[in-house]
């Protein structure tokens, strides 16, 4: 997958393992990347949402960081709730101009 690549795109589905802090994994779908000053940010969503409807806790969209940690690229969470809730509006922003490009593109297709 492309890095900066808009939600609704076709594309390679990326899955990834995640580990908590105790100790549960959780299968997640990679489905945007962006680079925002100078940084990479990586959303998840659920790889198995069909499992976790039901679920109270289950797992919304996951919003990370790349950074390096002795020279190897690593996914962090975001500890400054300014700098999640500016980098959650603009991939918020990509998914609904993706969602409206797909309408448009629905539409035109519904007219021919």
């Amino acid at each position: 997958m492309q890095k900066d690549q808009p939600f609704g795109e076709d594309f390679d589905r990326d899955f990834i393992t995640l580990t908590d802090e105790d100790g549960n994994t959780f299968e997640m779908e990679l489905i945007d990347v962006i680079e925002h000053n100078d940084t990479f940010y990586h959303a998840f969503a659920p790889a198995e949402e069909d499992e976790q409807e039901d679920d109270e806790d289950a797992l919304g969209i996951l919003v990370m960081k790349s950074v390096e940690e002795n020279n190897e690229e690593m996914l962090a969470t975001i500890e400054d709730e300014g700098e999640l809730q500016e980098v959650f509006a603009i991939f918020l922003q990509r998914f609904l101009d993706g969602a409206e490009e797909d309408a448009e593109e629905e539409e035109l297709g519904e007219k021919q």
